[in-house]
């Protein structure tokens, strides 16, 4: 499990589907109650954040200090917000907008135009959030895509391949790519041998003092380190995988570990404090196969994992002795059913995280997260928006349910893909 800095003001160094969003009417003020109802296959969460940031120096270099990074709804997920909070020295800013990147990440904006962050500001955040969660499951048959080709890869997802600004594929990276494929178009054969690659030769920092920094780490870092965690290792496939045209994104969850009571950590001089509970935070490829669709495959956390450890248990070699399928099949995506969280095309993920880390390092800005995703009992009662008409909620609610049968006939991207959708939009 990673942890994460919670910040775009969030993901970055905690650790924490490309659809047009438009959020939930995110807004506070009058309330309905909604008793929760048992569903079957339905998970409903409750998420808290805590934030302080104290300014010590310089962070202009942040300019996402005012944006708060918020769970998305996507086809199998919704996600109520019951109460957000952004204070600049006791002083609350109620002007916000929410507005998306270009992954279609929800990302609350708070207005600081009439404010100039300095050193000696506190930041408070705060926000509150309920999360319903619909099980999905794997709805191809893999063996059906065993001849799918990187030549049958849709014109209009080229833009999730090969080496741009927005992810920039070393010429090392893609030689390790090109050789390995050695010519191999079936896409699951090519996913294969960059997997194995993967296991054989790059550790899992079993003890994270084996590691320079608490965020993510660029794919060549990873390559030449050879070490790196569930995004690091995710990060370096992706790579692999654009050099040779087959299209891949990062996605992030939170996995919700009951038994994980609270825990800190505090780094950095004690300018990084990080207390969770509930909380797993992790992350994973998505790869498109044609005749599959968008899917999960995971490196680091899946059913029959084999670990091989360093002589001395501070790095371990994660393997799948059954090859590549229980790595979709059977991944954290399914076997865990995580919240999603965010998706990112670009390596923008690594550059913001370093951004902020550098800045605590420095002793510019304390970090202090303090955060708990819990699971609601059945008949718990909740609070949605008096702006989203109550006929709407019942009917999103009922619609998780009913989303399974749809969805079983409609495009794969959806039903394994997790797509972030909007309200008023069908799933697609």
């Amino acid at each position: 499990m990673k942890k994460l800095l919670l910040l775009s003001v969030t993901i970055p160094l905690l650790l924490m589907v490309v659809a047009a969003y438009k959020p939930l009417s995110f807004t506070t003020g009058a309330q309905l109650d909604y008793d929760l109802k048992p569903q079957e296959g339905v998970m409903y969460y409750e998420y808290t954040c805590n934030l302080t940031l104290e300014i010590k120096g310089d962070v202009s270099r942040l300019e996402d200090i005012n944006e708060l990074l918020m769970f998305p709804n996507t086809s199998n997920q919704m996600v109520f917000l019951e109460a957000m909070s952004y204070k600049i020295g006791g002083e609350e800013i109620k002007k916000y907008e929410f507005t998306t990147d270009v992954d279609g990440n929800v990302i609350a904006v708070f207005d600081l135009s009439n404010y100039s962050v300095k050193p000696g500001d506190v930041i408070e955040i705060y926000f509150k959030v309920l999360i319903v969660r619909r099980a999905t499951h794997l709805s191809v048959d893999l063996s059906e895509a065993a001849n799918s080709s990187i030549d049958d890869v849709p014109q209009d997802l080229l833009r999730y391949t090969g080496n741009s600004d927005a992810w920039i594929v070393h010429p090392d990276i893609a030689r390790l790519a090109e050789n390995l494929s050695g010519g191999e178009k079936r896409v699951l054969e090519v996913l294969s041998r960059f997997v194995k690659w993967i296991e054989d030769n790059i550790a899992y920092p079993f003890n994270e003092s084996m590691r320079e920094r608490v965020g993510p780490q660029y794919p060549l870092e990873t390559y030449l380190k050879k070490m790196g965690d569930c995004d690091d290792d995710s990060i370096l496939l992706i790579t692999m995988c654009r050099a040779v045209g087959i299209p891949a994104m990062l996605q992030l969850g939170c996995v919700f570990v009951p038994q994980f009571t609270w825990r800190e950590t505090i780094m950095y001089n004690g300018n990084y404090v990080h207390k969770s509970k509930g909380t797993g935070w992790h992350a994973w490829s998505l790869v498109y196969i044609p005749k599959a669709g968008w899917v999960p495959l995971d490196l680091t956390y899946f059913a029959g994992a084999q670990y091989v450890w360093s002589d001395n248990m501070s790095l371990v070699y994660i393997k799948c002795p059954s090859g590549l399928i229980p790595r979709i099949e059977e991944s954290a995506y399914y076997i865990t059913q995580p919240v999603i969280y965010a998706n990112y095309s670009t390596l923008n993920y690594v550059e913001n995280s370093r951004l902020w880390e550098e800045a605590i390092s420095k002793g510019q800005l304390k970090y202090i997260c303090i955060e708990e995703l819990s699971a609601l009992g059945l008949g718990h009662k909740v609070e949605l928006p008096i702006e989203t008409p109550l006929a709407a909620c019942l009917a999103l609610l009922v619609s998780v349910l009913a989303a399974y049968v749809k969805l079983r006939g409609r495009a794969k991207l959806s039903n394994d893909g997790e797509r972030v959708v909007s309200v008023d939009q069908p799933i697609v």
